[in-house]
């Protein structure tokens, strides 16, 4: 038998318990279709004998991918000397991206944000 636990609780749209293919002929299959988000998390296979009420269970862990994509994009300014210039950048994507600025495609300053 098959069951879930949701690595992102946040998302309602996922209804619980999960609905998984299981079988009484020794063998269940978990078909993830269309994966999204709502699918990362924990899938445990569990089996039992009815007979002596053994229990084992199987662990496996999905993770979806999602490429960066820019949310907040810097724009270009003019700054008079001696003034502060502030640029933003903002991107999404699981793992979260790492965000750093280039300068002549030499990491500026050596700091990672």
């Amino acid at each position: 038998m098959w069951s879930f636990i949701p690595r992102y609780i946040a998302n309602h749209n996922v209804a619980q318990p999960r609905i998984l293919l299981n079988s009484s002929i020794g063998i269940s299959i978990l078909s993830l279709v269309n994966v999204s988000v709502s699918d990362a998390g924990v899938y445990i296979c569990s089996v039992k004998n009815f007979i002596t009420n053994n229990v084992e269970i199987q662990n496996i862990t999905v993770n979806i991918l999602i490429p960066p994509s820019f949310v907040k994009i810097p724009t270009n300014q003019i700054c008079p000397n001696g003034r502060t210039a502030r640029f933003e950048c903002q991107a999404q994507g699981l793992p979260v991206p790492k965000i750093y600025w280039l300068k002549r495609f030499i990491k500026y300053h050596n700091q990672w944000t």
